[in-house]
């Protein structure tokens, strides 16, 4: 096992915040700047929307991840993990 692996993933996710922050400012930038059309701008702010919320989670600690997490049910000593489909 890596000890680092902590410190790894808090620099991963810095590094994205700090990506995400550039990118949301250049979009910014050119909105204010650009002539859309009224179906561009929507997708357009969309596009920014998905991206300021992204960077919101990060900046949160509570970035989606991709496995579900399921609570844990305690039957006398034994911990299990049920699915909601069960």
């Amino acid at each position: 096992k890596n000890p680092d692996r902590a410190k790894q993933a808090a620099a991963a996710t810095a590094a994205e915040i700090q990506i995400l922050e550039k990118d949301i400012a250049s979009m910014k930038n050119f909105m204010a700047r650009a002539r859309f059309t009224p179906e561009g701008l929507v997708k357009y702010k969309a596009k920014l929307k998905k991206k300021e919320d992204q960077l919101a989670a990060l900046k949160m600690g509570t970035a989606a991840s991709k496995k579900k997490a399921f609570p844990l049910l305690i039957n006398g000593s034994k911990a299990e993990k049920k699915s909601p489909r069960a």
